[in-house]
């Protein structure tokens, strides 16, 4: 049984109690294969109520026991100072983590400096859901399919590869699909389909640390490479020149059991190159996105142009930086429609017709009402970009689904920095004047009014 430890705000739960889908549908389906759920997380012990029902309506059980909300006094470090003691209560009673999920980065390097396996929940992906709410896996096949028990070899191979996943040693390639499968191998279990793509991933693949010093050598002072790390995840110990073609074995081995193997080691690398179909929901997300992403980038140019104010240097660079970067990826969507065979569309009229993302509101150049419209455009393509993930994914597109992955990152960081870029003027919209005391009562009236005359259009 693997233990899994995560923070809430900002990690499991977003702004407005929503959950992060992504992180939700990890925990469940850690849940489901008997993997131990707890929860340290800053917010105060008297929302300890809050914090159970918040996770019993979203399916997720996590014992009373396992639930450790602060008790300590208030403070600018108390929610890191509590979790590093958390941190190491937990280790000091034996409890072996896995991986704990962290948002705030000053608090991942504290826990990691006491030892702990720390993950940025902003590298977790979009993961399929069921109707019920219970996660399925974006596998090419299902978890009903026929299972043939790993070796012991492979299953501590992908226990290493989980290990220096934890670590941050992967780098962007690694989509959640493969992190679950790991998981699944260290406890011995291999579907057929799974099989049958470890033995064509390690016949194209084993070049990638057979000829990279820092993904087989020991000595080298960049091992483990990310090269490394996706082999280990694959089952493959890179260090070991026998164990690709072990593993290769095994794979045909385990097919042939079960009678399913449709393929054969020389034909391999033949079928994940071959040109498949595309499915009309990946050709049809990836034209979509490619008229939304180009909308976001007009505005913010737009934006970056018509800032104006005290803070117009700051936002004028900041929202330059923001369309420098989402313009930069029209052209990598655009090659993506290529590679499949389809027409990337280009004029102002079928870019028009094709999106979803409505233009934004501007009165002024105020920068508030502009972040926050940012704001909104960003989460509706982030929300776009894990469909079309998983579209990818399904149609066993993985260098698409590469790309994807990094832009989901890419854009999850500007919803960080638009977020935190509002500060007093989020919190405006649910505070009225007389709230404010002390000095800060001018500076607050100023953000209500204004978030006032931006709602209602003035």
């Amino acid at each position: 049984m693997s233990v899994i430890v995560t923070d809430l705000d900002d990690t499991l739960i977003l702004s407005g109690d929503r959950p992060n889908v992504p992180m939700l549908n990890l925990l469940l389906d850690a849940h489901q294969q008997g993997d131990r759920i707890i929860v340290v997380s800053g917010r105060s012990v008297d929302r300890m109520d809050e914090t159970v029902n918040w996770l019993n309506e979203n399916g997720l059980e996590v014992a009373d026991a396992d639930i450790h909300l602060s008790d300590f006094p208030a403070g600018p470090n108390a929610s890191q100072a509590f979790k590093v003691f958390k941190a190491k209560k937990l280790i000091a009673d034996g409890v072996e983590i896995e991986a704990w999920y962290e948002n705030d980065a000053d608090t991942r390097a504290a826990l990691k400096a006491v030892g702990v396996p720390v993950v940025d929940p902003a590298s977790v992906r979009a993961v399929s859901s069921s109707s019920t709410g219970a996660p399925v896996p974006t596998s090419f096949g299902t978890h009903e399919d026929p299972k043939t028990s790993a070796p012991q070899e492979m299953r501590d191979n992908a226990h290493d590869g989980l290990k220096f996943y934890a670590m941050g040693l992967a780098g962007d390639g690694v989509t959640s699909q493969t992190i679950r499968e790991a998981r699944d191998m260290v406890k011995g279990i291999v579907s057929n389909d799974k099989w049958m793509r470890i033995r064509a991933w390690v016949a194209r693949h084993r070049v990638d640390w057979e000829k990279v010093s820092a993904n087989h050598d020991l000595k080298d002072p960049k091992y483990p490479g990310p090269g490394a790390v996706a082999a280990f995840l694959w089952g493959v110990d890179p260090t070991d020149p026998d164990s690709a073609d072990k593993v290769i074995q095994w794979a045909t081995d385990a097919l042939a059991k079960t009678g399913n193997d449709t393929m054969n080691p020389t034909r391999d690398m033949q079928m994940i190159d071959e040109t498949v179909e595309p499915a009309p929901t990946l050709v049809d997300g990836l034209k979509q996105l490619q008229a939304d992403v180009f909308t976001m980038y007009v505005t913010a140019q737009g934006f970056h142009w018509n800032v104006t104010g005290c803070e117009f240097a700051q936002y004028h660079k900041f929202f330059g930086k923001i369309y420098e970067d989402v313009y930069g990826s029209i052209d990598g969507i655009a090659e993506s429609l290529r590679k499949l065979d389809v027409v990337a569309p280009f004029r102002l009229t079928d870019l028009l017709a094709l999106r979803g993302v409505e233009d934004s509101p501007f009165t002024d150049g105020n920068y508030l009402p502009l972040v926050d419209a940012l704001y909104d455009i960003n989460d509706e393509i982030i929300d776009e970009l894990m469909e079309v993930f998983d579209a990818a994914v399904a149609a066993r597109e993985q260098g698409i689904a590469n790309f994807l992955a990094e832009r989901i990152d890419q854009h999850e960081r500007w919803r960080w920095q638009l977020k935190a870029s509002m500060g007093d003027y989020a919190k405006a919209e649910m505070m009225e004047p007389d709230t404010a005391t002390g000095e800060n009562d001018q500076m607050l009236q100023k953000f209500v009014d204004l978030y006032k005359s931006y709602a209602a259009g003035e």
